[in-house]
């Protein structure tokens, strides 16, 4: 195995390998420990599954080996069912984070030492697949060189466990909305679905971004129609951010260039998500091109002028706003008076002069004064 990953070896094989769980989604956990397996010079891969019946870890037939002796390996069943806590698997279960052990011969947790010297697998690392806060397997990489712990490759299992988790939720939301027979029931029982599955500031944030898209969709005589489509678009705009590790989103620090690449993912993520659900196409629209920009400078395809959907620039402007009032990791929030400044600085080619002039005046409704919560949230000044 290459000995040290930089961030941008981390970047690329993130991104194939999300590419090809993407087109495969049935097969995802194979193809993680293949594609993994062939890039980062692992020698054997297993995948523990959740028991869909029992509060239990199951040791699957999904493999990915190297030789004879890491076959010989895979056949072992010393014990094929891990509890909570219990076991290797069962740890990363707890810590729901990956767990690197450098030297199995001293891990007491494993119970197959004799069996793996005999294979000749020293390092291993364990990653749990989490969809919302529940564990749906487990992936256990191993190697026959003893390997110190590697941040880079940490990081990757990680977005990869979080992609693998986003299938999931996928498939869990298209069931759920089966037994649904009214539109309106079903788009309100999906975003509450959703803000089951995000943090207090992403809530919060939504909610603003929802009040600024329906005031300025109220000025450009919107239909009740579209407005009610922004607002749902504003509810599912960063949707595909569960597709990224929660140490990324909430990292204290500005982001570096390649950890800002893989949160420009979330774009693709988000629309992938909704993309076989009961919303209009606008609506799908919306979440993907939110980050476009008119001069062709946003992703993730580089759109310009009108083949940018007029919501989408409504969406994009808000959300932009809505960040720069709350507080993040990395800084606290901007007053109103920085935010307008910015605005008018994306008026010059990045955004519709007029979007920006009303995105101002409903600005103007809100008072510094109300932007206190360190999550963002705010009131309407009467």
């Amino acid at each position: 195995m290459k000995r040290y990953y930089n961030c941008a070896d981390f970047l690329e094989i993130s991104l194939d390998v999300i590419e090809q769980v993407s087109q495969d989604e049935d097969n995802s956990y194979q193809i993680i420990c293949e594609s993994l397996g062939e890039r980062l010079k692992w020698d054997y891969a297993e995948v523990w599954l959740r028991d869909a019946l029992n509060p239990q870890l199951v040791q699957s037939d999904i493999c990915y080996t190297t030789d004879q002796l890491t076959s010989d390996f895979s056949k072992v069943r010393k014990h094929s069912i891990f509890h909570y806590d219990q076991g290797l698997p069962g740890l990363s279960w707890r810590t729901k984070e990956p767990v690197w052990i450098t030297n199995l011969t001293t891990e007491k947790r494993f119970l197959r030492q004799k069996e793996a010297k005999k294979a000749g697998l020293k390092t291993c690392l364990i990653v749990p697949v989490i969809a919302e806060d529940y564990v749906d397997g487990v992936i256990m990489f191993f190697s026959k060189k003893s390997l110190e712990e590697n941040k880079h490759i940490i990081k990757l299992m990680s977005l990869l466990s979080s992609r693998l988790g986003l299938n999931i939720i996928k498939n869990q939301l298209s069931n759920m909305l089966i037994n649904y027979e009214k539109e309106a029931d079903k788009n309100i029982e999906l975003i509450s679905k959703i803000f089951s599955l995000r943090d207090p500031y992403t809530i919060s944030h939504e909610k603003f971004v929802r009040n600024l898209v329906t005031d300025i969709g109220q000025r450009l005589n919107f239909t009740h129609e579209e407005i009610q489509d922004l607002n749902y678009a504003a509810a599912l705009h960063d949707i595909g951010k569960i597709s990224i590790p929660m140490e990324i989103l909430s990292k204290p620090a500005r982001l570096s260039h390649e950890e800002f690449q893989l949160i420009k993912t979330h774009v693709i993520a988000g629309y992938e998500l909704i993309q076989d659900l009961s919303f209009s196409d606008n609506v799908k629209r919306m979440v993907l091109e939110h980050h476009e920009k008119l001069d062709g400078s946003g992703y993730p395809f580089g759109k310009i002028k009108d083949e940018i959907y007029l919501g989408s620039q409504v969406l994009a402007i808000s959300d932009i706003a809505s960040a720069m009032l709350e507080n993040r990791p990395y800084r606290a929030a901007h007053k109103k008076l920085a935010v307008i400044d910015e605005l008018n600085r994306l008026a010059n080619g990045k955004f519709d002069s007029k979007l920006i002039e009303l995105a101002i005046e409903v600005l103007a409704k809100y008072d510094d004064d109300y932007f206190t919560s360190s999550h963002g949230s705010f009131m309407v000044k009467n």
